[in-house]
């Protein structure tokens, strides 16, 4: 099962340019770092502002799940960790 599949998440057509919002850093990512990024972002935004509203197993998952995310990063590229996420 590669990453996509495990965050059951949709896969997108094609990567794209990312920055950084607090350092400025740009990274190009493939298609599927992309989908995976976009993930972790919305998950973090998730976690911080709505978890309130959320049932304890949701937020739970969630938590395992935006984890995972970093982890794959970490592993696949972590130059685009670094610079993006970490």
């Amino acid at each position: 099962m590669n990453i996509i599949e495990e965050l059951g998440i949709a896969p997108y057509e094609e990567g794209g340019l990312v920055s950084n919002a607090y350092t400025g850093s740009t990274c190009m990512l493939t298609a599927e770092e992309l989908a995976v990024y976009d993930f972790i972002i919305g998950a973090e935004q998730t976690l911080t502002y709505d978890s309130k509203d959320m049932d304890e197993n949701t937020v739970y998952k969630l938590r395992t799940d935006f984890h995972r995310g970093l982890n794959w990063f970490k592993q696949t590229n972590a130059r685009v960790y670094m610079e993006l996420l970490d």
